[in-house]
């Protein structure tokens, strides 16, 4: 198979593995083992002929094991672990829901559902949300959080070539970095476009010109960069 159909499975199996967290598929067969399309569509609630087809294609994809003669399906314990357990250190099935933002910018709709679920919480006297950049909301505060921003970066080599050929999360990395970090950065008054794969060397730069004396790679994954940075 060529790399395109390569990376157009890969984009196809992400989706089912939104969908399965979406719709509790993947802690349904964690918590009751093999099941049939038709336990799997009762104890969800789903329609049994979509239901099959998304568990024929996890099968396929090797994120399920398919008993052809019990005609059931299997979620194997460590992808269960990556799946289905939300506490889990290696879970990443909610992950997939960053694909969206690769292709969409300021979402309206969920501006409008957030609203909805804090009127139904009873949180309107404490609670708002609104479309802005990050220099154009009203108002004073006490305190503001910024979450999955600059601390805590993609992981990146320093040397491009080396990412690039030896970093196997490069591709989506540099593709989420053109999707959203970079036009993001651009937008902003210094627009420096640093990107998802900088690098530590490239971040440590940064930082010093911004003053920061102290500067460290707290820790690391596959995944991310943790980095420490003090005045």
């Amino acid at each position: 198979m060529t790399r395109a159909g390569h990376g157009a499975t890969g984009t196809a199996l992400c989706l089912g593995i939104w969908l399965g967290d979406e719709l509790g598929f993947y802690r349904i067969l964690a918590e009751r083992g093999a099941m049939s399309a038709h336990g799997l569509a009762v104890q969800s609630e789903c329609h049994e002929r979509l239901v099959r087809e998304w568990l024929d294609s996890q099968a396929a994809g090797g994120i399920l094991v398919y008993d052809d003669g019990a005609d059931t399906y299997m979620l194997p314990a460590e992808h269960a672990m990556a799946l289905a357990n939300d506490e889990s250190p290696v879970f990443v099935a909610r992950a997939m829901n960053a694909f969206g933002s690769l292709f969409i910018d300021f979402h309206a709709p969920s501006i409008e559902t957030a609203r909805q679920r804090v009127d139904e919480a009873g949180f309107t006297d404490r609670t708002s949300f609104q479309v802005a950049k990050a220099t154009e909301y009203d108002g004073t505060y006490d305190l503001i959080c910024f979450f999955d921003c600059l601390l805590v970066e993609p992981f990146a080599f320093d040397d491009h070539s080396h990412n690039m050929a030896d970093n196997p999360m490069a591709p989506l990395l540099y593709m989420a970095s053109a999707g959203i970090c970079v036009p993001n950065s651009l937008s902003q008054d210094v627009g420096l476009g640093l990107g998802a794969q900088a690098g530590e060397a490239r971040l440590r730069d940064v930082f010093e010109q911004a003053g920061f004396t102290q500067f460290r790679l707290a820790a690391e994954t596959p995944m991310n960069l943790i980095i420490e940075a003090r005045p």
